[in-house]
């Protein structure tokens, strides 16, 4: 491995056309507001920033354009503010001055602006292969501690391919999930590794996860075509006539997405998808019964409680397509 001390101009390097910012080991843009404003307050002010390390030679990307392997959050925010997307407020960096306050970058003075533009980037070229660059990527996050999903992912492996050929469905958009969270990913974890249980109730705990060997195995080498298949298929089917909630406090709670996974899983071949979400949806809202909610809210991640919630849903989708009159499960 390889690495090239470079100085970038901002105008000229922090632009999508030249970045990849997420490539597969990354996770998202986590940065809040407060982060942000205080990263173009430093520019502005001139003062250093910490330098940030781009992979070169990566195979999958364009010519000319390099993947950040550190600093994805610091240049998306210049990219954003750059776009107008955000305004300077006050901050806790305290060094901001007042007239700039509520201003996005196109209403700030021209001396800010070339200020801006001018500013110059440490950069570190790096030239290596994707289990150094993923190795690298995963040390030097130390100051920020990864979330086992983000770690799950910045591992190279056939079973990472796989969940990003899958991640965007529109099932996803059913439930409180953040795709830049790794969110979709997470639940795709836990389908693989329910899979790979036969379906039987399981821990979804991370800990239990990472300690599982079949699953970590599954995740490096991938997992049979069989399995992807199934997963696929029922997942498309979710993605079919799935409902479209215009706000996410109406979108169902992502404890809820692998449960409604086994049911579909299980009855795809009797009912049509737009049948299933039609019974999904007045669960959720006639028939939520206690104890439903008393296996989502405490020790949710746990055996017992998924195996509750399974239950209750089958049961209640027995009822709902077997009988005139839905029964209400207490």
């Amino acid at each position: 491995m390889e690495r090239t001390p470079t100085v970038k101009p901002l105008l000229t390097f922090a632009r999508p056309d030249k970045l990849n910012l997420k490539p597969s080991f990354q996770r998202g843009f986590i940065w809040k507001g407060n982060q942000m404003v205080c990263l173009i307050d430093s520019i502005i002010q001139g003062f250093d920033i910490t330098p940030i390390y781009v992979w070169k030679n990566d195979p999958n990307n364009k010519k000319g354009k390099v993947s950040v392997i550190d600093g994805q959050q610091r240049l998306t925010t210049i990219i954003k503010f750059m776009n107008n997307e955000f305004p300077l407020k006050k901050n806790k960096c305290h060094s901001l001055p007042e007239e700039l306050h509520g201003k996005r970058y196109q209403e700030l003075p021209q001396e800010i602006i070339d200020k801006i533009q001018n500013y110059n980037l440490d950069v570190v070229e790096i030239t290596g292969e994707l289990e150094e660059i993923e190795e690298m990527f995963q040390r030097m996050q130390g100051g920020t501690k990864l979330k086992p999903v983000e770690v799950r992912n910045a591992k190279h492996g056939a079973g990472r391919d796989f969940v990003k050929s899958i991640n965007d469905f529109t099932f996803f958009n059913v439930f409180r999930l953040s795709k830049e969270k790794l969110q979709h990913d997470e639940i795709l974890h836990q389908i693989i590794a329910l899979e790979i249980n036969n379906l039987m109730p399981r821990s979804f705990r991370n800990q239990d996860l990472d300690k599982d060997k079949n699953f970590i195995a599954a995740l490096k080498d991938g997992i049979s075509e069989e399995m992807q298949n199934i997963i696929s298929s029922t997942i498309q089917y979710l993605s079919e006539d799935a409902p479209v909630f215009e706000k996410d406090k109406e979108k169902l709670a992502r404890i809820n997405a692998v449960p409604l996974y086994v049911i579909a899983r299980n009855n795809k071949e009797k009912i049509a998808s737009f049948e299933f979400w039609k019974w999904a949806t007045s669960f959720f809202t006639d028939r939520y019964p206690e104890a439903y909610k008393v296996s989502s809210s405490n020790s949710s991640a746990d055996k017992e409680n998924f195996a509750i919630r399974i239950e209750l849903l089958q049961k209640d989708f027995d009822n709902y397509f077997n009988e005139s009159e839905v029964k209400e499960i207490v």
